[in-house]
């Protein structure tokens, strides 16, 4: 929805330009995945990361980029 108030399908990039993807939304904590290429068998996975709320919202190292436009399922 917003920097200010997350919801699930909001896209962010980290200070490297990474896509993080919200997936699950929290009193407390945001869980984001990203997939993650160039591992030794040459495959792609997904990484999850979880952030407190109140830590990911003071920090300046992401920026949001707006509402996916897939859902969760695709």
């Amino acid at each position: 929805m917003s920097k200010e108030k997350p919801e699930v399908g909001d896209v962010w990039t980290d200070q490297d330009g990474r896509k993080l993807f919200l997936f699950q939304v929290t009193d407390k904590y945001l869980h984001f995945m990203r997939r993650k290429n160039k591992y030794p068998d040459n495959t792609n996975r997904v990484v999850v990361f979880t952030f407190t709320r109140r830590w990911f919202l003071e920090v300046s190292r992401f920026d949001y980029l707006g509402k996916s436009k897939v859902s969760i399922k695709e």
